[in-house]
């Protein structure tokens, strides 16, 4: 039987000769008396401690009960879910994947037909710059024979003869050795002054002396 506060406080102790004190065992009593009493209350506290702990962990093993319920639920729900977006996830993949197909099917064919065309254009660009290049080649070529004959009839000795007269000036002799240096090559200037016409119209020669007189010859 666990004793109470009151039971140590109504203690009484039989006396006898050369005992212990009574004043020293009666206030040990107190003393114990009261820590007796403080830990009573503490253990009244513990036990209501105890009491709310043992609640709480009730309603807590409930809630874990709910929670770990939900959890299935909720995994459950979320493996679905999962599935699902699996699905539609390879539905998504595999629409892609022949979209882009498709679309590079289709770019590399345009790149192709570009290619083509633009090979075709660069062909046909090439063909005109080579008959550019000939026609170029041609015209140089025509152009030095045109140029050399023309140096070459420049260079005639008609010219000396005919510059280095300073006797009598002959306009229809000097008319006749144009023509005929114009007749010496193929691509001549072809004269036709407006005194190689006249001479041509009148047939006459002008005859000049010292004396800078002068006489028309037919």
């Amino acid at each position: 039987m666990v004793l109470s506060p009151q039971d140590i406080h109504n203690k009484e102790f039989s006396v006898k000769m050369r005992g212990y004190s009574i004043d020293e065992v009666n206030d040990f009593l107190d003393q114990v008396l009261k820590d007796y009493q403080i830990t009573i209350d503490q253990n009244h506290k513990l036990n209501a401690s105890l009491k709310n702990a043992e609640k709480k962990l009730a309603n807590y093993n409930s809630m874990e009960k709910s929670l770990n319920q939900s959890i299935l639920v909720a995994q459950e729900a979320a493996n679905n879910v999962q599935k699902q977006s699996e699905i539609k996830s390879r539905d998504i993949i595999n629409n892609a994947n022949k979209k882009s197909k498709t679309i590079v099917k289709n770019a590399n064919q345009q790149a192709n037909d570009k290619i083509k065309d633009a090979s075709n254009r660069a062909k046909s660009l090439a063909t005109v710059i080579e008959d550019l290049q000939k026609d170029a080649l041609l015209f140089r070529n025509k152009f030095q024979t045109i140029l050399k004959a023309q140096l070459d009839f420049v260079k005639n000795d008609e010219w000396n003869h005919l510059l280095n007269s300073n006797d009598i000036i002959d306009y229809k002799g000097i008319h006749d050795s144009i023509k005929k240096l114009d007749k010496s090559n193929p691509y001549s200037v072809k004269s036709k002054s407006k005194l190689g016409n006249k001479i041509n119209e009148d047939l006459q020669t002008l005859v000049f002396y010292p004396d800078d007189s002068y006489k028309t010859i037919r």
